[in-house]
């Protein structure tokens, strides 16, 4: 875990550093850490150290972001991929109270 959590300090900086470069970008993030020991729960994942999440603003914020991190992120994206596992899990969100 110390691995990952460094993976996201350096990520969370560099963040504040390009939106002070180039403003807004769209995209908003959550960390989720269990309070419980996942692997005596019933559910899909017997294991996890934390939960991130991505959203972006729009699927054009999305496709930017994304090319950014394969293209420009190798260095964040090494330590990551370096630290932790992933499993995608895609869906929608849609705002039910504006």
């Amino acid at each position: 875990m110390a691995d990952s959590a460094r993976a996201l300090g350096a990520f969370v900086a560099a963040m504040e550093v390009g939106r002070a470069e180039n403003g807004p970008d769209g995209y908003g993030s959550t960390l989720l850490m269990p309070l419980f020991d996942p692997s005596t729960a019933k559910g899909g994942l017997p294991y996890y150290d934390y939960a991130q999440s991505h959203y972006w603003d729009t699927s054009e914020d999305k496709a930017q972001g994304m090319s950014n991190w394969m293209m420009k992120g190798s260095t964040l994206r090494e330590a990551f991929e370096d630290a932790a596992t992933c499993e995608n899990i895609e869906f929608d969100l849609y705002m039910l109270k504006s």
